[in-house]
């Protein structure tokens, strides 16, 4: 966040891989269609719970720091 970075998310337990790959593509397809971060990051743990194996396995365990109901935008798009 002190590199000028206006938002992160991480992980803060071990996630399993076939979770991880779920809650990456939920998530990215979600910020591509216009969720906020938060928004985004609980959908995709959300639609992961049903996938195998049954369960969050890590994915719940995300935390956001910074302006966590942002929309995520090309750099390009940064302000002057």
């Amino acid at each position: 966040m002190d590199k000028g970075a206006d938002i992160c998310i991480g992980f803060d337990g071990e996630i399993e891989v076939e979770n991880g790959k779920c809650w990456s593509e939920g998530f990215w397809d979600r910020v591509r269609n216009g969720e906020t971060v938060s928004d985004a990051a609980r959908n995709a743990k959300d639609g992961c719970f049903s996938q195998w194996p049954t369960g969050y396995h890590g994915v719940d365990t995300y935390e956001i720091s910074g302006s966590y109901n942002s929309y995520l935008t090309p750099a390009r798009y940064g302000v002057y």
